[in-house]
C-alpha cells in the first residue's frame, strides 16, 4: 500500500506490514506494523496503518514512530480515506467483521457486521453522497445506501474486482479481472465493449475529464466523450 500525507511525504507499507516513509529525498524504514498491509493518509494530516494512528510530525528517521491505537478492531482488512474527512475501517472486531467510519478517535458511523460478502476486499470508494462502495475478489461489488444496508450490484461482466472509481457525474467505474471496465449508475450500468477482453487494474480521472485505466495486455488507455483511445506505450 502507498499514500501521500499533507507534507508531501510518501508512505509505503509492504505486504508483511513493514512501514517506510520517503521524504526530502530520503527513505526511512520504520519497522513492522502488524500482519495487515493497510495504509492511508487522512485530510487531517494523520496517517493510519491498520488500527494505528501516526502523526507524521512525530516521526524520526529510522525509528518506529509513536502510535495511538484508535480502533477496537483486532485486524483491519481495508482502509479508505473519506472525501469529507475521516476514514472507513473494515475489519474484525473480536470474531465478527465490522464496517465503521471514524474521524480521528471518534466513531461516526457503525454499519455493523458481519460482511454481506464472503470474499476478500480488493477495492473501495464512496459515492457522491458519501456512501461506501466495496469491491471484492470473487463476490463483485456491494453498494451501501442511506439505510446502512449493502446492495449487491448485479449484472457486471465479472466478479473479481481490482479497481473502483466514482466520477463527478455519479458514475461508478469498475475494473475487473477478467471483464474489463464497467460503468454503473446505481441500478443502470453497461460494460465498455472495447475493454471486454482486458484485465483492468486501476482507474482515475484527470482534469480534462478523461478517464484513464491500465490493463495487463492493453497498456494505458483513456475514455473521453464515449471514445476510447488506446495508448499502449504509456505515453500521455
Amino acid at each position: 500500500a502507498a499514500c501521500e500525507d499533507s507534507t508531501g511525504a510518501v508512505w509505503l507499507r509492504a505486504y508483511d506490514g513493514e512501514l517506510a516513509r520517503y521524504h526530502d529525498g530520503k527513505l526511512d524504514r520504520l519497522g513492522g506494523f502488524g500482519s495487515d498491509h493497510t495504509l492511508i493518509a487522512e485530510k487531517s494530516g494523520l496517517v493510519f496503518a491498520g488500527a494505528d494512528e501516526i502523526d507524521p510530525a512525530a516521526v524520526r528517521a529510522s525509528m518506529p514512530p509513536p502510535t495511538t491505537r484508535v480502533s477496537r478492531m483486532s485486524h483491519v482488512d481495508f482502509l479508505l480515506a473519506s472525501r469529507t474527512g475521516g476514514r472507513w475501517c473494515l475489519g474484525v472486531d473480536g470474531v465478527t467483521n465490522m464496517v465503521e467510519k471514524w474521524n480521528g478517535d471518534n466513531l461516526e458511523l457503525n454499519l455493523g457486521g458481519p460482511y454481506p460478502w464472503n470474499k476478500e476486499i480488493t477495492a473501495a470508494c464512496e459515492d457522491l453522497d458519501g456512501n461506501l462502495i466495496v469491491g471484492t475478489q470473487g463476490a463483485g461489488v456491494w453498494w451501501y445506501g442511506p439505510d446502512r444496508k449493502a446492495t449487491h450490484v448485479e449484472g457486471l461482466s465479472g466478479s473479481y474486482v481490482l479497481a473502483l472509481h466514482m466520477d463527478d457525474s455519479g458514475g461508478l467505474w469498475v475494473g475487473l479481472d477478467p471483464g474489463g471496465l464497467n460503468l454503473v449508475r446505481r441500478e443502470l450500468f453497461h460494460p465498455l465493449d472495447a475493454s471486454s477482453n482486458l484485465t483492468v487494474h486501476s482507474v482515475c480521472e484527470d482534469g480534462q475529464g478523461r478517464l484513464w485505466f491500465s490493463s495487463t495486455t492493453g497498456g494505458i488507455n483513456y475514455l473521453k466523450d464515449g471514445v476510447l483511445t488506446r495508448n499502449t506505450d504509456g505515453a500521455s
